[in-house]
């Protein structure tokens, strides 16, 4: 005679067991941004793109909060990344915490080259939560970029380049500095953050060359770029004039501190 025991332990043989739920923790952007920037500086990006990721990731944290958006990453859809491209081209105010911007500069929408390069770094971030399975599917997929309007290169005539560097004193230290640069760029066709980067070690005066290192420059290869005389003369002068500042670099502040690109433009 079989047990009750024994009825009940064959029935529980066959029994189909159910199977766990998997549980998810909702992270904010923010945590998963902390993974995203220390991956990138793992692969050794250079600063200035690092620089630039956290702008733009900060940009668009700030478009969160001013529509009193969650951060968590569930509810950052295509939507949400549509209505902030919107909201830079329709609502966003040029220059808007830079104190000491003229009124007339403030105008309302952010051009369509600014708007594609903050969308660009969403586009590196969201790919990269994809390819880590940190998210589903990547909510960038669908954005486009904004259409930006082919502007005519203008080229200098022989006469306004002429004017161009016939206009600083050269008897005042920024503006020979500013003349150099003008020179060297001339020369050499550098990018200006190439150029700024440069120091005194990267300059050969014997061979008459200037080696852009592979930390400067932009495709991440280092390069040799060749100087006529009159430029390499320039850089002496200007290094000589820059010892009382004891830095290495070539173009600096009136204060001795690297330039920076926003230096150069104004």
């Amino acid at each position: 005679m079989t047990s009750n025991n024994e009825r009940t332990d064959s029935k529980r043989k066959g029994k189909r067991v159910k199977k766990e739920l998997r549980t998810f923790t909702t992270h904010t952007i923010d945590d998963l941004f902390e993974k995203f920037y220390h991956a990138k500086v793992a692969e050794g990006r250079a600063e200035r793109t690092l620089h630039q990721y956290k702008e733009n990731f900060r940009y668009f944290t700030y478009f969160l909060d001013y529509k009193c958006l969650s951060r968590n990453i569930d509810t950052i859809t295509t939507d949400v990344i549509r209505n902030y491209v919107v909201f830079m081209k329709n609502e966003k105010i040029q220059f808007e915490d830079h104190n000491y911007k003229p009124n007339d500069c403030k105008k309302v929408g952010l051009s369509p080259s600014t708007i594609n390069t903050r969308l660009k770094t969403l586009r590196v971030m969201f790919r990269f939560f994809v390819d880590e399975e940190l998210i589903e599917s990547n909510p960038m997929k669908l954005v486009k970029d904004v259409n930006e309007p082919q502007e005519e290169i203008v080229v200098l005539t022989v006469d306004e380049l002429r004017s161009l560097l016939d206009a600083p004193n050269k008897r005042s230290y920024s503006d020979f500095r500013d003349y150099v640069i003008m020179n060297l760029l001339l020369d050499t066709f550098l990018r200006i953050s190439e150029a700024l980067s440069l120091t005194a070690n990267d300059i050969d005066f014997t061979a008459k060359v200037i080696t852009v290192r592979a930390t400067v420059a932009k495709s991440r290869k280092a390069r040799i770029v060749p100087i006529k005389n009159t430029t390499a003369n320039l850089l002496k002068d200007l290094i000589k004039e820059n010892e009382e500042f004891e830095t290495n670099h070539v173009f600096v502040t009136n204060y001795g501190e690297q330039m920076g690109r926003n230096h150069f433009r104004k």
